[in-house]
Formats: structure tokens, sequence, C-alpha cells
């Protein structure tokens, strides 16, 4: 019985490490298309984090010639916004207001920590199509 247990907890202790602080949903959605572009991005975590740093970047152009260029990130971009000096306050919600983008496709990234200290981090595309 004793083996049982201790066998229950090696399986669920990497699972309760794993999860540190899963997003509960992002805004625009990832891989959305847009016929207007979007003013700010709203982040829900399902648990309290500090959020630390949002990049966008506009991608110029992508180039598939060779595997490995795919394989390495043969994406052209350009950094159109940045910020890292958010408020230190710990949330499940996050809304970031931003500057003026136009037509194109945009890689957002973010960073943040997590309750337990753990730096979380995550990546999703939009797609701003216009009018």
């Amino acid at each position: 019985m004793i083996r049982y247990f201790v066998l229950f907890l090696f399986i669920l202790i990497p699972f309760y490490a794993s999860a540190h602080s899963p997003i509960a949903s992002i805004k625009p959605k990832d891989g959305s298309s847009l016929y207007e572009p979007f003013k700010k991005i709203e982040i829900i975590f399902r648990s309290p984090v500090r959020l630390i740093k949002v990049t966008i970047w506009k991608v110029i152009s992508i180039e598939h010639r060779s595997m490995f260029k795919n394989l390495f990130n043969a994406v052209e971009t350009q950094k159109i916004y940045r910020k890292n000096n958010f408020i230190n306050e710990e949330s499940t919600y996050h809304s970031i207001e931003l500057p003026s983008v136009g037509v194109g496709a945009y890689d957002v990234k973010w960073r943040a920590i997590s309750q337990d200290g753990h730096i979380i981090k995550g990546k999703f595309s939009i797609n701003v199509l216009g009018k």
C-alpha cells in the first residue's frame, strides 16, 4: 500500500510543479485575423502573476528557402513595441494599451513571474487584414 502511495506522489509532483500559472485566455486570440487594428492586449492567468515584459514584433517577410532557415526562425521582423516597466503588482488580469498598429502580421511575446517565483513566458500571433 505504501508503495502505491509513493508511486502516486512521484506521478503527481511533476504535474503540480509544471503548472505554475497557466493562461486562462488571451485577447486577441492566438492566430486570429482582425479587420481592425487591435488597441490593447488582455492576458488572463489562472492564478496571480507579475507581468514583467511584453514585446510586439511586426513580421516583415518570411523566407522559405531551405529547411534549415525554417528551423532557425528565418522571419524578418521589426520591433514596434516593448514595455518592461510594469507596476510590480500580482494579478490574474493584465491589460496592455498599445500604440496604433497597421495592416500586417504581428508576433506578441510576454514574460511574467508566477507566485512560486518561476518565470513563465508565451508567444502568440495576430494578423490584421484591414477593411
